[in-house]
């Protein structure tokens, strides 16, 4: 299964660097007996750390509904006109109350739902109602405001939190630090990452010993902004594989990609021609003159800021 290419190392270029194409489950496929369990679990105990439960937090709750009742037209408009601002069409203009009347109806009943819940907060606070529900909150959570939990304390019961139907009051009744699972959670875990170490390592060993039996096809030269793709591998790998060679100083090597282990050897080099070493130059002092600029920019920055007090204003419409 061997492929050949070639790339560009050095200051210059370079030829004919074939590669050998080594695939990673065939270089391990007789290696790893599943049958193996003490095997498994030996590795498990060494890494338990790589294998933690996630932060969570159990919480006793009570739930306070939005009102669906009849809300009076006046007392709905006037909100309206304090709230205005807050309704807008997609082109920025202010929506009409006819417009905007059903978003005001529900933040209406949202801020009347509010006086309730606090009412609620204070008597769940002082233990004279019972939860009437229970949660577990994981700290990836993206349904939950996470970051209301992560400074409190346990027992601690928050202020009410906005829902999308109301509000919500909670109670901390547990704080779930990470820790190790146990063996059978993981197994399927530990069992791909001890397969692909293993693997890895089959195939580190296998691309060392084909170096000595090294053959590629000379491509011709390429150069380190080449954007020549190498057979077998995509644009961005290949162009991995190229800085890899540039970035070493050995003329025959491999490289591990993937699931791939990449033979190469250089045959020739030559320097670059002055047009290329002029783009180069160019290239380069352009970049320093961007960074000192950047510097001068962000020091006036700096002084302005240690000079003047920063003070920030909106324009209402």
């Amino acid at each position: 299964n061997i492929f050949a290419n070639g790339i560009f190392i050095g200051g210059g270029k370079a030829r004919g660097i074939g590669f050998t194409k080594l695939n990673r489950e065939k270089a391990g496929y007789c290696i790893f007996d599943l049958s193996k369990e003490d095997e498994l679990k030996k590795y498990w105990g060494a890494h338990k750390n790589n294998y933690l439960s996630e932060k969570s937090f159990d919480l006793a709750t009570i739930k306070v509904k939005v009102s669906n009742e009849e809300v009076d037209k006046k007392k709905l408009k006037t909100f309206y006109e304090e709230k205005k601002y807050n309704y807008k069409n997609s082109d920025g203009k202010l929506k009409t109350f006819e417009e905007a009347k059903n978003e005001v109806i529900e933040d209406y009943r949202l801020k009347n739902s509010k006086r309730e819940a606090l009412e609620t907060y204070l008597l769940f606070k002082k233990s004279q109602i019972e939860p009437t529900g229970s949660m577990n909150v994981k700290i990836s959570s993206t349904t939950f405001p996470i970051d209301k939990l992560k400074n409190a304390k346990l027992g601690q019961v928050l202020k009410p939190i906005e829902q999308e139907d109301g509000y919500i009051i909670v109670k901390i009744t547990s704080i779930n630090e990470p820790k190790p699972k146990l063996f059978k959670e993981v197994r399927g875990l530990v069992l791909n990452e001890l397969k692909s170490q293993k693997q890895a390592k089959a195939l580190e060993e296998q691309a060392k010993a084909r170096l000595n039996l090294f053959k590629g096809k000379d491509i011709g030269f390429v150069s380190r902004d080449s954007k020549k793709q190498i057979a077998g591998l995509s644009e961005a790998k290949s162009v991995e594989f190229i800085n890899y060679v540039f970035d070493n100083n050995k003329a025959s090597y491999y490289k591990i990609i993937g699931d791939k282990a990449i033979l190469y050897k250089i045959l020739e080099q030559k320097l670059l021609v002055n047009d290329k070493l002029k783009e180069y130059t160019d290239l380069i002092n352009e970049n320093i003159k961007q960074i000192k600029q950047s510097e001068v920019n962000q020091n006036l920055i700096d002084e302005l800021r240690n000079r003047y007090e920063i003070e920030q204003y909106y324009k209402g419409n």
